[in-house]
C-alpha cells in the first residue's frame, strides 16, 4: 500500500503597498514649509524671548536656520526623487 501525500509548504502571501503621487507631493509641501517657515519662526522667537536668546552662544541661531532650511530642502529633494521613482500606473498581478 502506497500512501502518497502531497505536502505543501506555507503559502507565501504578498502584500503590495501602492503609493500615489500625492504621498510624494505631501513630502515636497512639508519640505517647502520648513524652508519658508523656519526663518519666520526663528525670527519671531528671537523677538519674543530676547533675554533668553542673548544668553545663547552666537552660533545657535545660524545653526537653527541651517538645520531647518537645509532639512526642508533635503526633504523636498528626496520627495521629488521618490515621486519620479513611483510608477504612474500599477497593473494588478494575479498569482
Amino acid at each position: 500500500m502506497t500512501d502518497e501525500t502531497k505536502t505543501k509548504g506555507p503559502r507565501s502571501s504578498r502584500a503590495t503597498r501602492v503609493y500615489g503621487k500625492l504621498f510624494a507631493l505631501m513630502g515636497v509641501v512639508a519640505g517647502l514649509a520648513l524652508v519658508v517657515f523656519t526663518p519666520v519662526i526663528v525670527t519671531l522667537f528671537h523677538d519674543v524671548n530676547k533675554q533668553w536668546v542673548e544668553s545663547m552662544p552666537e552660533w545657535t541661531i545660524p545653526t537653527l536656520l541651517v538645520i531647518g532650511t537645509g532639512g526642508g530642502v533635503l526633504i523636498a529633494l528626496v520627495s521629488v526623487v521618490f515621486a519620479l521613482l513611483i510608477p504612474s500606473r500599477v497593473e494588478p498581478h494575479d498569482d
